[in-house]
């Protein structure tokens, strides 16, 4: 496993703890989106579509 890929798998577990823990942490919400909220650019609105297609794989 490279570094990047380390770096990434430790980013992923400190959002997913902090998400579940946000409701012990007072002004602090979670908003989630999808492809249909993005307007501004279609770039954004691909990288959405992918991760949404990463996470129905699991």
């Amino acid at each position: 496993m490279s570094y990047n890929e380390t770096k990434q798998i430790n980013a992923k577990d400190f959002l997913d703890d902090l998400i579940t823990r946000k409701k012990d942490i007072d002004g602090l919400g979670v908003l989630y989106l999808d492809d249909n909220d993005v307007m501004r650019h279609r770039l954004v609105k691909k990288v959405i579509q992918a991760y949404k297609t990463i996470e129905n794989r699991n």
